[in-house]
């Protein structure tokens, strides 16, 4: 009774057809088309018919097999995704083994989110659900459930969301919880006229009626059949080929019928739901469903009070259940029916001893049922602890993120109390005498300047850098996309923030005249065409050149410091995002004066802080006047002499 609920959402896809009487005839009548029909647009339409029309055949995968290679032939992501539910429900009728079913839910599941089919991607989960269902893996059933519904409710789509509502009625009725179960189906049928999908209708009062089957409550199946029997014609009337399709679910209504209008005992109704099942039965594609018929008809044999016949009609029913793929259900549906036929007849000793036996393996059932409960519950939590590690495993790595920015906060507490001492002594210097005192307070203002100014250019990185970093730690929600996009942005900033606070540390030695020096002779010239080449390197958009009237002039100098003044000539600071011009050294000696003049240095560019320019002008000039070099800042250049 489980595998009658699964209705594929795309079987209302189906393609116009041509006009057939028989369903063999044209299943046959487009298999010759398509083997006629060369690789193209025109044959995947067409075997994308043939696969809407014998999905239900157990040779129909065949059909769809062929199909998913021509859409993939073809790269047409959507019908890959429609091929691979119809091949998902082929392994869900026919194929008892669940790694087959996970297999090729999962495929089809990332095909479908690939393309954004949702309502093929949904179908292919609720089927997975499903076979947890039939294989009495309920707990994982559950879980699986509530998931879908958690992303249906965030996709905002509703059918999905419906298609989990029944996941877990399913579940609910198997564990026998019939509260849980009542509810929601009842939220299900709430939301299913919010869409326009009619199977999703279809399925959602098939399931109903299931359920008060289960329950044995056939009087209050009048309104879903009422319901039902107006999707149904809905169903054809928008899609003629339906009829065919429909068939096998037709007969469960039909049964549904007549066991509501036996229990209230309008038999003249009865037995016209009887005819149009018998017509239904004759043409079944899943064979297990033939007991459905019999079920219904020893039932309403009995209310009519012809128990003998409604025995023989049981007994036929007995020996069918045991060549059913769900024959331990419908076994006990027969048990409980034959018992029900005994207390009719007054036969109250037999009747006692059946339902003492069909009671017996109900409990038999509920213990099977709560031992995989508690089994499937641990492998479940177990689950959920691996996760719950790897979670806090990314925890840890973003909390030494933050330690290394306290880190980062402090060193630079430490380097601004240093710069504030320093500042001090300046302060008290200033006062031994009355000339320097205003050479002192100018010198005091402009500290006082660069402070605040370096302290919002060190606190602006710093802020986006802490702010990423929490919420990359703390924000669960961010995509894939949206961490890579923080990360990035972290560390340009981190890039920034590193350049600041060495460019600070430096300034500081220059200033305080401890800075290590490593002097020796150097040829200029060679160290400016090294300079050429690596920010070549470095900027490959730019081009970058020498003008120059010496090949050699020798300085006693720092190679270092010197390498880094001219770097910063020719590339610029850290922010700057690119160089794509022409930069071009001119370096020309007179007597024994070099005069380096660079054209369009990114130094002279507006586009980028002015704190980070500053502090690499204020690097370069005190560099240069350790050597006894000037530093021309407007235009930017050099002057050295031998």
């Amino acid at each position: 009774m489980k595998r009658l609920i699964i209705l594929l959402a795309l079987a209302i896809s189906i393609l116009s057809a041509p006009a057939q009487t028989s369903e063999d005839a044209l299943v046959d009548s487009l298999r010759r088309e398509v083997k006629k029909l060369p690789h193209g647009k025109e044959r995947l339409t067409k075997v994308s018919e043939l696969v809407s029309v014998s999905q239900l055949r157990p040779e129909g995968v065949n059909d769809a097999m062929i199909m998913l290679d021509e859409a993939k032939r073809l790269k047409v992501d959507t019908m890959q995704a429609m091929a691979l539910a119809f091949i998902v429900n082929h392994h869900y009728m026919y194929d008892d083994r669940l790694d087959s079913v996970v297999y090729w839910v999962n495929y089809g599941m990332k095909v479908a989110r690939k393309c954004k089919k949702w309502n093929l991607f949904f179908e292919m989960q609720y089927t997975l659900v499903n076979t947890y269902i039939y294989n009495e893996r309920f707990e994982y059933a559950l879980d699986e459930a509530s998931n879908m519904l958690k992303l249906a409710q965030k996709q905002g789509y509703k059918d999905g969301m419906v298609k989990a509502y029944i996941c877990m009625s399913l579940s609910y009725i198997g564990t026998r919880r019939w509260h849980e179960a009542d509810k929601v189906l009842h939220s299900a049928h709430k939301l299913m006229y919010q869409s326009n999908d009619l199977s999703m209708q279809f399925t959602v009062i098939m399931q109903i009626l299931n359920y008060y089957i289960t329950i044995d409550k056939y009087s209050m199946m009048k309104e879903p059949l009422k319901e039902i029997d107006a999707v149904i014609e809905n169903m054809i009337k928008q899609t003629p080929e339906m009829a065919i399709t429909l068939n096998d679910h037709r007969l469960f209504v039909e049964y549904c019928h007549i066991l509501y209008w036996s229990s209230v005992k309008n038999f003249t109704k009865a037995r016209e739901h009887e005819k149009l099942a018998k017509h239904y039965n004759e043409k079944l594609s899943y064979p297990n469903y033939k007991s459905l018929l019999i079920n219904a008809q020893c039932y309403m044999k009995m209310k009519m009070g012809r128990y003998d016949e409604a025995l023989e009609l049981n007994d036929k029913a007995l020996v069918m259940s045991k060549k059913n793929v769900v024959k331990f259900a419908n076994t006990m549906q027969c048990l409980r029916q034959r018992a029900d036929i005994l207390y009719e007849c007054k036969q109250y000793d037999k009747a006692l001893e059946l339902y003492k036996k069909v009671d017996y393996m109900t409990d038999s059932i509920n213990n099977s049922i709560s031992e995989k409960q508690v089994e499937e519950l641990g492998n479940i939590s177990r689950l959920n602890t691996m996760k719950a590690e790897a979670e806090q495993l990314r925890a840890n790595r973003n909390m030494a993120v933050i330690i290394i920015m306290a880190v980062v906060i402090l060193l630079m507490v430490i380097i601004l109390a240093r710069l504030f001492m320093s500042s001090l002594k300046l302060k008290k210097a200033r006062l031994k005498t009355q000339d320097a005192l205003a050479e002192a307070e100018e010198h005091n203002r402009q500290k006082d300047r660069f402070f605040n100014n370096m302290s919002h250019a060190i606190r602006t990185p710093l802020n986006t850098v802490v702010g990423f970093s929490t919420s990359l730690a703390n924000d669960t929600t961010l995509t894939m996309e949206e961490r890579t996009q923080f990360a990035d942005i972290i560390r340009k900033d981190t890039q920034l923030l590193m350049y600041l606070v060495n460019g600070v540390l430096d300034l500081s030695r220059l200033e305080a005249g401890m800075t290590k020096w490593q002097i020796s002779d150097w040829d200029f010239i060679q160290m400016c065409r090294e300079a050429i080449i690596a920010a070549e390197a470095k900027c490959p958009e730019a081009t970058f050149a020498i003008d120059s009237n010496v090949d050699s002039f020798i300085i006693n100098t720092d190679a270092g410091r010197m390498r880094q003044v001219i770097d910063s000539l020719l590339t610029g600071t850290v922010e700057m995002a690119k160089v794509d011009g022409k930069v071009t050294m001119h370096i020309h000696l007179f007597d024994n004066t070099l005069n380096v003049r660079v054209e369009n240095s990114p130094l002279a560019l507006p586009d980028q802080s002015k704190e980070a320019l500053q502090l690499r002008h204020d690097i370069n000039r005190m560099t240069l006047d350790y050597f006894k070099c000037k530093y021309c800042q407007n235009p930017l250049g050099l002057i050295l002499r031998k």
